[in-house]
């Protein structure tokens, strides 16, 4: 009986001695981790937003993160990363600059998103005149392009964005919005805007659709939201301890078939090494965005309708539409394409206006990689 007891002991010590080496690998893992900020994310921001995102993953968590942190001095932008730890390796699927109005959301979050969806309401069409409320009136053919744009089905109800998760209590959305750069990006109401065809991608790569926007698409794997911009959330914020065993289940198979696609080309993302130097800190810089304005490869590698492009979403349909809008389609041209200019002339402020403008006029003639353009 007394060598039962021994060995039972012995046991127990071997298996205490087991859990806390684990336990102390899984710490220094996750200490790395909080040491190695990427995409601009300052030290601080980045640790509490793995702390907060790992914990979830101690139980069933979402599988990718979206860390969207603003900038102090420019209410208008912010620094984001999109990644997922898959293998309990961090992958990078998206890092650059997104859209916010800091002076009207000041509320910090820290949510597991829903499916996406369309929002701002639905468009009354007056004639050739679409009208969404406490909006101003605009030609019906300007958000009808916005869904060619997007590759949604033409009897999709007309409203301003497509690709929208609530990010605070339904009045602040997530959602697709004009690209931007290193420099102040187009403002929002107070919402989070991120590029159309990269949110396109978010949605249906990782969040899911709901079928409003004319896509019904299961969630694959989850999105967690950390929308920094006062302070740490209040709700949600996890430990350490909690994060170490959280990162421990997913380098152990949790979230193993997330997809690694890069929201903005599609090309298979390999993960980034925790060991490397923190070459997208704030510290050391901003890094440059990789976001592309007319990406979504990733969301027709799915089977979804391709892309149509900006300068070419007006083309007449048929040849009663030639004879009867050809006007009011060429004045929509303009205004779709004016804002495109405007809006890329802020983010690009280095690049000729030439060049802003050919491309706002035909967007399939350019290969577009954050302010690089190239005739194809």
């Amino acid at each position: 009986m007394n060598y039962l007891k021994i060995i039972s002991f012995v046991l127990g010590y071997l298996i205490s001695l087991t859990v806390s080496s684990n336990d102390n690998l899984d710490r220094e893992r996750l200490n790395n981790l909080l040491r190695a900020p990427l995409g601009g994310i300052s030290n601080g921001v980045w640790s509490s937003a793995l702390t907060s995102y790992l914990s979830q993953c101690e139980g069933d968590c979402p599988c990718a993160l979206v860390i969207a942190e603003g900038d102090s001095g420019d209410k208008h932008s912010t620094d984001m990363w999109i990644g997922t730890f898959k293998d309990g390796q961090p992958t990078e699927l998206w890092a650059g600059r997104s859209a916010r109005h800091a002076g009207e959301n000041t509320v910090n979050v820290s949510m597991s998103t829903d499916r996406c969806k369309t929002r701002n309401g639905v468009a009354e069409v007056r004639g050739n005149q679409a009208c969404i409320p406490n909006r101003a009136c605009r030609p019906a053919s300007v958000y009808r392009a916005l869904i060619r744009e997007l590759g949604l089905p033409d009897g999709v109800a007309l409203t301003s964005f497509y690709f929208s998760t609530p990010m605070q209590n339904e009045m602040y959305k997530f959602h697709d919005f004009y690209a931007c750069s290193e420099s102040r990006c187009p403002s929002t109401l107070g919402c989070l805007g991120l590029e159309r065809q990269s949110m396109k991608a978010l949605c249906l790569n990782h969040m899911g659709s709901n079928g409003s926007n004319g896509i019904d698409a299961p969630e694959r794997g989850g999105v967690w939201l950390y929308f920094h911009n006062t302070g740490r959330p209040q709700s949600n914020s996890g430990s350490e301890a909690q994060a170490a065993r959280g990162l421990a289940n997913l380098a152990n198979g949790k979230c193993s078939n997330v997809s690694t696609a890069h929201l903005s080309s599609g090309q298979i993302m390999s993960p980034t090494s925790i060991l490397a130097t923190n070459r997208g800190s704030r510290s050391s810089g901003r890094g440059p965005a990789s976001s592309s304005g007319g990406g979504g490869y990733a969301a027709m590698q799915q089977g979804l309708q391709g892309v149509q492009q900006i300068g070419t979403a007006y083309q007449p349909q048929d040849e009663k539409e030639e004879e009867e809008g050809s006007q009011q389609e060429r004045e929509s041209f303009e205004v779709i394409s004016n804002q495109c200019a405007e809006t890329t002339s802020k983010a690009c402020p280095n690049v000729a206006n030439t060049t802003i403008r050919d491309y706002c006029r035909d967007v399939e003639r350019y290969d577009r990689r954050a302010c690089e353009f190239e005739e194809k």
